[in-house]
C-alpha cells in the first residue's frame, strides 16, 4: 500500500494497527523515523505498508505528489 500524497497520521492510525497485526510493516517516508509522524492533523507525509522491509524500502522512493 502507497498513499502517493502526505495523510494525516490520524487519518491512518486505525490502517497503522491492522498492518502491524498482520505482521506487516508501516512507515511514513518523509519523516527521520518511519513512524514518527505527528500525531497532529497535518499531513506531513505519504505512507507506504508492506510486509517485508525490501518491498517497504522500494514503496518509500515512490515520488509525493506534493
Amino acid at each position: 500500500m502507497a498513499s502517493l500524497g502526505p495523510c494525516r497520521s490520524v487519518d491512518v492510525a486505525a490502517a497503522q494497527l491492522i498492518v502491524r497485526e498482520a505482521g506487516g510493516l508501516v512507515a511514513f517516508p518523509a519523516c527521520a523515523a518511519p513512524l514518527a509522524a505527528p500525531l497532529d492533523l497535518v499531513p506531513h507525509s505519504p505512507i507506504v505498508a508492506a510486509l517485508s522491509a525490501g518491498a517497504l524500502a522500494e514503496l518509500s522512493t515512490l515520488p509525493s505528489s506534493t
